[in-house]
């Protein structure tokens, strides 16, 4: 969710481990603010680097997460179920 924010990959992590990966991108040239929404509360949601390392962890907010993204910015989530 977001006015500009696109959804561009769901896979599975290239480590083999449980959990997938999500990329999603902010097209416009404002930052956004990017929310997720999952049907069942993931055990952790992480921003990772393009290879997929876990990095900063995101604060759940019910079954979702919402963090922000600059201008034409791409992020990696690495969603553990």
């Amino acid at each position: 969710e977001g006015r500009d924010i696109a959804l561009s990959a769901v896979k599975t992590p290239e480590d083999g481990e449980d959990g997938i990966i999500v990329r999603v991108y902010n097209s416009g040239y404002e930052p956004e603010t990017a929310k997720l929404s999952f049907f069942r509360r993931p055990n952790s949601v992480y921003l990772t680097d393009t290879n997929e390392s876990r990095g900063t962890p995101l604060m759940m907010t019910g079954n979702g997460v919402e963090f922000s993204l600059k201008a034409l910015e791409v992020a990696t989530l690495r969603i553990a179920l």
